[in-house]
């Protein structure tokens, strides 16, 4: 499962986008209601990039079509009670980052107005939420759960995960297919390899600030990974 972005929608359009087109097509020619779930990948826009965003409908002619033939070729697999795990998982947070950007932003103010604190109006709104942060608070709980279906499983979890971790959990799992399905059970924005801090990307330093939070240490990845794999590995020792 890797994401693709329902964002080709622009100006007034907010929606359905290209899940909405796909899911109509697909109650139209197979007469189902179709569910969509978030992969990982960090931020894939779908189409061949003409226009970058995407076009919504020839991406959802394109994944309508792939949607019908998995349908098409898909079998029926009888499936004993499900096992199901679950595990609170902590984020470790970077405060040492944090305080340097709030001690920065408290001796620049009149520099954060782009690049990673987006513009002046939302760098004064972050830095008086940052205020408020209780520097003794360095985890975020992330709720990690799994479930079997046969030789299918599929963990979830609450975060945007970039695809070398999702990969990760996919080859680490013991069972055949498995699916790494993020926004579930909350939500904690991206969880990036550690190049997007050196890049200071938005998915690592800017997403953080748009949630009131502080940023990821750049191993929190690998430890959500380490966890999920754990978890899968517990789930096929009870089948």
């Amino acid at each position: 499962m890797i994401e693709a972005d329902p964002v080709c929608f622009t100006g007034v359009k907010a929606g359905p986008d290209w899940p909405g087109i796909v899911r109509e097509k697909v109650q139209q020619t197979n007469t189902l209601d179709p569910a969509f779930l978030q992969g990982h990948a960090g931020d894939v826009n779908p189409g061949d990039g003409k226009p970058w965003l995407g076009n919504a409908d020839k991406v959802g002619v394109a994944v309508h079509a792939a949607l019908v033939q998995a349908i098409d070729t898909g079998q029926i697999v009888r499936v004993a009670a499900p096992s199901l795990a679950q595990v609170s998982v902590p984020l470790a947070l970077d405060i040492t980052r944090f305080q340097e950007q709030l001690a920065f932003y408290r001796k620049h103010p009149t520099s954060c107005t782009s690049g990673v604190w987006v513009a002046k109006d939302f760098a004064e709104q972050w830095a008086r939420r940052a205020e408020k942060w209780d520097s003794d608070r360095r985890t975020l709980s992330a709720s990690v759960s799994a479930v079997n279906l046969g030789d299918l499983s599929m963990l979830f979890h609450p975060s945007e995960l970039y695809s070398y971790y999702g990969l990760r959990i996919v080859h680490g799992s013991p069972f055949p297919h498995t699916l790494a399905i993020g926004y579930t059970d909350g939500f904690v924005g991206y969880l990036t390899d550690p190049a997007a801090y050196e890049k200071r990307e938005y998915a690592a330093l800017t997403v953080p600030k748009a949630l009131s939070y502080p940023p990821f240490k750049t191993t929190t990845a690998q430890d959500l990974t380490d966890a999920a794999v754990e978890l899968l590995q517990k789930v096929a020792s009870s089948v």
